[in-house]
């Protein structure tokens, strides 16, 4: 008779389930009379399918999660002919807005004072005025500057820039020369639209950077990239993207008893804490 452990076993090779998924359906398959092995080997050919159909589109979701930031890892010569390490990030995200929004980027802020113009948009105006969500963050105010706008020739918004700002100072001083920065965020979210011509705004070089790792944000369902920018590890340079807009900001931490692992928890922790 023909040894059906081995023959199964052969296919099972085939594909990837874990060992311990492997052995479950061998054993149910080998365990019971030869009626049963049809029937056994009926569920085997169809749990097969149905593992190899939600592998599939997994590896389809999470390539969707990520596809709009694109990383790549150079290395180049100076003048010097003197090797170093370029992170290079880029971002195809394509936002889609009301092109003929009413809204104005910041210019300076005397010439802001003296027009009399609005230089903070909350999240509500901005959803209200663009038709689009942004994330806000507990720790910051619930809105953004607009550091940059660009419209195409018939006036739609091509590409906008915008800024926050987050600081941390200590809560025990007395007088002001005692007040000291903890830490900061310096908060950036951009995105391009389909009239956008350019191609370098999304384009973040970071070179002979410390070390580079990824977080996965949960609540987010994306992944950031955190490039470790100094030697102490106070200092980081953090990328993401949702809902194609690529959010970035500089973490700094000037509290000279953290240390990386505490200032990579701290990061952590601001990146658990967008929403919307």
């Amino acid at each position: 008779m023909k040894d059906l452990k081995k023959s199964y076993k052969k296919e099972f090779e085939k594909i990837c389930p874990s060992e311990e998924q492997k052995q479950k359906m061998l054993n149910n398959i080998t365990k019971h009379s030869n009626y049963n092995v049809h029937m056994h080997f009926a569920i085997l050919i169809c749990s097969v399918v149905i593992f190899c159909i939600f592998g599939i589109t997994n590896a389809y979701d999470i390539g969707k999660s990520f596809n709009s930031l694109i990383v790549n890892y150079k290395e180049k010569k100076d003048e010097d002919g003197n090797k170093y390490s370029e992170l290079v990030t880029t971002y195809d995200g394509v936002l889609e807005v009301d092109y003929d929004a009413n809204i104005v980027a910041r210019e300076n802020w005397v010439e802001s004072f003296e027009k009399g113009l609005k230089t903070f948009y909350s999240n509500y105006d901005l959803e209200q005025i663009l038709g689009v969500k942004f994330l806000r963050n507990k720790y910051m105010e619930p809105g953004y500057e607009v550091n940059t706008l660009r419209k195409n020739e018939d006036e739609k918004i091509a590409y906008m820039e915008l800024y926050e700002v987050y600081e941390k100072f200590n809560d025990n001083y007395e007088y002001v020369e005692d007040k000291k920065l903890l830490e900061s965020v310096e908060l950036t979210a951009q995105f391009k639209t389909k009239y956008y011509k350019e191609n370098n705004d999304f384009d973040l070089k970071v070179r002979n950077y410390y070390s580079v790792k990824n977080y996965y944000i949960k609540n987010l369902d994306t992944t950031a990239l955190l490039v470790r920018l100094n030697e102490r590890g106070n200092h980081y340079l953090v990328i993401f993207a949702h809902n194609n807009i690529r959010y970035s900001f500089y973490y700094d931490n000037y509290n000279l008893s953290m240390d990386e692992n505490n200032t990579l928890d701290r990061i952590h922790e601001i990146l658990d804490s967008f929403y919307y």
